[in-house]
């Protein structure tokens, strides 16, 4: 086997530049999964339930309406779980989200493998991966 060459910058920059985006990818998908969704769910329930409670104090005598606490009853259950399309909607989202993330790994390994045996380079991704981390 041939012995490793010095990685020249413009080389360096491929890697760079796709670790960067994988890293990128990765921190804003977990924080919009944990931190933003989290959010939007209970804004858009206390929404929902304001809304509701708005429209209830309109309505004049709706504690003595049965009918009208029925359908009120059905309202809660029907609101207080997720939709079905909703959940299948979001696993939709965490699907593609790994799928990229997936893929611009699968990338990255793919140009470094490339690079040490094909080109006979020795890309240092040690530095490359804690260039980024302090990046971030």
């Amino acid at each position: 086997m041939k012995k490793c060459e010095r990685i020249k910058k413009s080389e360096e920059f491929v890697l760079d530049a796709f670790f960067h985006i994988f890293t990128l990818c990765l921190i804003l998908g977990l924080f919009f999964f944990f931190v933003v969704a989290k959010l939007e769910r209970e804004n858009l329930q206390n929404e929902m339930e304001d809304g509701i409670k708005k429209g209830l104090d309109s309505v004049t005598n709706y504690p003595k309406n049965s009918t009208l606490a029925a359908d009120l009853e059905t309202m809660t259950k029907l609101y207080n779980e997720e939709n079905e399309a909703d959940k299948v909607y979001n696993q939709g989202l965490v699907y593609q989200c790994l799928t990229i993330l997936v893929l611009l790994l699968f990338g990255l390994i793919c140009v470094f493998l490339t690079m040490r045996w094909s080109a006979h380079k020795c890309p240092n991704l040690g530095r490359i991966i804690g260039q980024n981390l302090l990046l971030f």
